[in-house]
């Protein structure tokens, strides 16, 4: 487990988990 010591560490922890996420799943599977 990580611990942030700060909002912008979550906030980076978060954009780069979405940037991540978002390159690996097909958008078309969201669809249904």
């Amino acid at each position: 487990m990580h611990v942030f010591r700060t909002l912008s560490e979550v906030r980076e922890q978060v954009e780069q988990w979405l940037a991540d996420y978002n390159q690996q799943i097909p958008y078309d599977s969201l669809e249904g």
